[in-house]
């Protein structure tokens, strides 16, 4: 239905699969993005937090953290990334994010040492002419 632009139609569905089967965390997936898509962004974040305490996920850390951060939610996003990266060391996205997180907190030490890590994780980072420029404009 959600491919038909029934977007209202397609959630009382997953509402009701999700009834039914409580536990399908691949249900709850797509209702978590339909969600996004319709903008309610705060439900999709409940989801995604119901989600997580079942079985923490680095990617699904990284997405909530994507979320509040684009919310202006920059501790709230950085407690993501930092989950995300405590489950994977080497999760470019969760460094990126801890770093672009710090750095909206005024952290500058903290947010340039996790930039550089990521810049040297991510060779082909497609923000690292600005990542960098920013970096240097502080030296």
């Amino acid at each position: 239905l959600a491919r038909l632009g029934d977007n209202v139609g397609a959630q009382a569905d997953l509402a009701r699969a999700r009834a039914l089967v409580p536990d399908d965390p691949q249900i709850a997936l797509r209702q978590a993005s339909l969600l996004e898509q319709q903008g309610k962004i705060v439900e999709a974040l409940a989801i995604y937090k119901d989600l997580l305490e079942q079985n923490p996920r680095a990617d699904l850390y990284v997405h909530a953290g994507k979320l509040r951060y684009n919310r202006q939610e920059y501790h709230r996003a950085l407690a993501n990334f930092l989950a995300a990266h405590e489950l994977e060391l080497d999760n470019i996205d969760a460094l990126r994010g801890m770093g672009l997180s710090y750095r909206k907190l005024g952290n500058r030490k903290a947010a340039i040492t996790t930039l550089r890590e990521y810049l040297t994780k991510d060779a082909q980072a497609a923000d690292r002419a600005e990542i960098e420029a920013w970096i240097l404009k502080g030296k």
